[in-house]
């Protein structure tokens, strides 16, 4: 817990400190969380397929306040004391692709972006299932008022240039 006290606000330390939670009781986590501040500037909302490290929360930083992180390692999973009890909490898991009803998966995402100036997407190549809920988010985000970037294929590990040139489609996108 000291280490999650440690970090500064926003960009990456928030996914770092937000990801903390999943093996800090709720109570412990939420106490640490309300520390951070939100961020200023325009609303950005995170999609696409599982990003295991704080890569496209550290190209944002500057750019934006990231509100709501969509992809697998962005939103609190449950926590269960058994695996038995994990495999039914997956399953009411509404952002979890792999185990909610495709229905209310993708209105959970369109839930997700309520309120966003700009939806950021992106997705695996080795992981592209989420491709498909591209189309009707773009249409959701668009539909209140919100502008919609596909970045496309994120490598596993991106370099410093994809970094860079998404950075500069974002800020183009937030201009």
């Amino acid at each position: 817990m000291d280490a999650v006290n440690a970090l500064p606000p926003g960009g990456a330390d928030a996914f770092v400190a937000r990801n903390a939670g999943r093996w800090f009781s709720p109570e412990d986590h939420i106490a640490l969380l309300s520390r951070l501040s939100g961020g200023e500037g325009p609303k950005i909302v995170l999609a696409g397929t599982a990003c295991d490290i704080p890569v496209m929360h550290a190209i944002c930083d500057g750019l934006g306040q990231i509100v709501a992180d969509l992809q697998e390692y962005g939103f609190q999973m449950p926590q269960p004391g058994n695996a038995a009890d994990l495999l039914t909490e997956i399953a009411k898991t509404p952002l979890a692709p792999r185990a909610a009803p495709p229905g209310r998966f993708t209105r959970a995402l369109h839930d997700g972006i309520a309120g966003a100036d700009l939806v950021v997407a992106s997705v695996d190549p080795n992981d592209d299932s989420f491709g498909w809920e591209l189309p009707g988010l773009r249409q959701a985000a668009e539909a209140q008022g919100a502008r919609f970037l596909d970045l496309g294929f994120r490598p596993f590990r991106p370099d410093p240039a994809w970094q860079d040139t998404a950075r500069l489609r974002i800020a183009e996108a937030l201009s």
